[in-house]
């Protein structure tokens, strides 16, 4: 799964190397607060899984970038 969030403010959900979502996603993220993977806003609903490999870019990648790396963790 990654999520990416253009300067355009269009946002893409890719699961699988594949998008599943793109919307208009306009000031989503707030720079004061803590960035929070697997929980929400309160930390009261956390995800029931593993996360195994986390990464963060200083850009949204590109569809083809992020389904090259899909591939890769084979």
């Amino acid at each position: 799964i990654a999520f990416t969030r253009e300067d355009n403010d269009i946002a893409r959900l890719v699961v699988d190397g594949s998008v599943e979502l793109e919307t208009t996603a306009a000031n989503t993220f707030s720079t004061t607060e803590k960035l929070r993977i697997g929980a929400d806003r309160t930390d009261s609903n956390f995800i029931n899984s593993d996360i195994s490999d986390v990464r963060l870019y200083n850009r949204a990648l590109t569809t083809q970038e992020i389904s090259y790396l899909y591939e890769q963790r084979f």
